[in-house]
């Protein structure tokens, strides 16, 4: 059944339901397993029927690219971080912050 041939009439829904619990084995298991097979027959139509709208497409595209964005953000903060950190106290300070054990005393030198 398309999604387009579903009813949309109450009394239809309840008898399309009704057709449906009648037809689901009576095991818990298979009952289970039925529920879970009729759901993605659900979804798949659902997803088959956005995929074919061409405004639902461009949404997702633009959303994609947005998330893109907001990671290649986050991922590049640290980066630029750490760039403007070794300007300030120095490179080799940085790396010896950063690369050596043990404890460090450093003092910062404001320039006039």
């Amino acid at each position: 059944m398309r999604l387009e041939e579903l009813p949309q009439e109450p009394s239809e829904l309840r008898a399309l339901v009704a057709e449906l619990q009648a037809a689901l084995p009576c095991d818990t298991d298979e009952k289970a397993h039925a529920y879970i097979r009729l759901c993605h027959r659900i979804a798949d139509e659902l997803i088959g029927y956005l995929y074919s709208q061409p405004q639902t497409v461009e949404l997702l595209r633009a959303v994609g690219i947005l998330s893109v964005g907001a990671i290649v953000f986050v991922a590049l903060i640290p980066f630029f971080a750490f760039r403007e950190i070794g300007r300030v106290i120095g490179k080799s300070e940085l790396w010896s912050l950063l690369l050596t054990r043990g404890k460090k005393v450093y003092t910062l030198q404001t320039r006039p």
